[in-house]
Formats: structure tokens, sequence, C-alpha cells
């Protein structure tokens, strides 16, 4: 088996904004709420072989008790990940795999700690989250 070039270096928390809301504008029963969470991704180039992906969450709906905005960074190694068009897609969809089950957990830990029914966001296809035509 062939390892791969992608390396996780590391990643962080960069901020978490949780806001909770009047009862009052949220809906009371136990039924399931259909939000469309906003995601977000940028890439930086740190050099030819290193980039940061940042991945966020923003959730603002008046169904929902609280508002929420989570956004997680990873910094990645994966040599020559620009010049070569295989790596440079491996750079925009692999590293958001890489870090979606943090944002994920993240999400659930600080929902489940405002005293609310913790919010999971699904598994999802990370492709079909952002635009593959449009780079960032």
């Amino acid at each position: 088996m062939k390892n791969s070039d992608l390396f996780l270096r590391n990643y962080k928390i960069n901020r978490i904004e949780y806001n909770f809301k009047s009862q009052q504008n949220s809906q009371s029963d136990d039924k399931p709420i259909e939000i469309e969470p906003n995601f977000n991704r940028t890439i930086v180039k740190i050099d030819d072989d290193n980039l940061i992906v940042s991945i966020s969450v923003s959730i603002k709906d008046d169904k929902m008790p609280f508002d929420l905005f989570v956004e997680i960074s990873g910094e990645f190694n994966l040599p020559k990940w620009e010049s070569d068009e295989k790596k440079k897609g491996i750079a925009y969809i692999n590293t958001v795999a890489i870090l979606f089950p943090y944002l994920r957990q993240a999400v659930t830990t600080t929902t489940s700690l405002g005293g609310v029914a913790p919010l999971m966001l699904p598994i999802v296809n990370v492709f079909s989250l952002f635009d593959e035509k449009s780079e960032n």
C-alpha cells in the first residue's frame, strides 16, 4: 500500500461563537429542525510544499435556539501541491475531508455545553460542499 503524500502537521480551533437566543424565538417542541448550515473554505499557500486550510460553518436560523459559528484550520504538507493538478485536487478536497470530523465534533461539543439539545452535523460528501470549478 502506498502512503499518501498529504500530511496533517497540526490543527486548531480558530474561533467559536455561540449566541443563545430567547426561547420565544426558537422552536419549543422536540421535532427535528431542518437547517441549512453555511460552509466556507479558505486555502493559504505557505510555500510550494505547505498550506493552511480553514473550514467554517455558520448557522443562523430563526428556528434554532442559538446562532453558531465555528472555524478550524489545519496546516498540511503536500509536496509541490500547487503545480500538480492531482495534488491541487487533494489540497482542495482531501484536506477538508480530514478537517471535517474535527469541525463536526466542535459543533456538537459547543452546542451540548449550551444547555440545548446538541447539534450533530451530518456526515457529508465534502466534494459537494464547495463548487470545485472556483478556487478560493
